[in-house]
Parts: C-alpha cells; sequence; structure tokens
C-alpha cells in the first residue's frame, strides 16, 4: 500500500506541507541533483538507443542515351537503364 501512496501525502499536517514547499523551493542543491538524474536519464535513453538496430536504405537511378548517329545510318538509339539499391 505505501507503495502506491506519493511521499507527500504521508505529511498530511499543513504547516509542514508548507514547510516541505519553503525547502524544496530554496534548495538549488535539490534543484541541482533533480536536473542531473534527469540528464542522466536522458543520456541513457541516448546510450541505451545504440544497442537498438539501424536500418540503412539507398537507391540510384540512372539513364543513358546513345544517339543513333554514333552507329551510322542504319544504327538504332540505345537507351540504357540501370536501378541500383
Amino acid at each position: 500500500m505505501a507503495a502506491k501512496v506519493a511521499w507527500r501525502d504521508f505529511f498530511r499536517d499543513p504547516r509542514l506541507q508548507v514547510l516541505i514547499d519553503a525547502a524544496l523551493l530554496k534548495n538549488q542543491d535539490m534543484r541541482i541533483a533533480v536536473i542531473r538524474v534527469e540528464e542522466a536519464r536522458a543520456s541513457f535513453g541516448i546510450a541505451s538507443a545504440d544497442k537498438l538496430p539501424t536500418v540503412n536504405l539507398s537507391a540510384s537511378n540512372a539513364v543513358s542515351v546513345t544517339p543513333s548517329t554514333i552507329f551510322g545510318p542504319d544504327g538504332k538509339e540505345i537507351i540504357s537503364k540501370r536501378f541500383d539499391m
């Protein structure tokens, strides 16, 4: 049961709640610690992303035309097409 209750809910005295709020507001060390924990979590997320597989895909398309004039009057135009993946 205790694991499901937020830690601040254990302190029901309104005066104590005001003190907790003031302490959290004015405690720079606590703010810095929270920011560092968030930074560490973000860094861990980036680092763990390197463990995932990656997918790379590239494609190219080329068309070349050889004019019929190269092969003389009876030659035909040659069209070459290439698609690489």
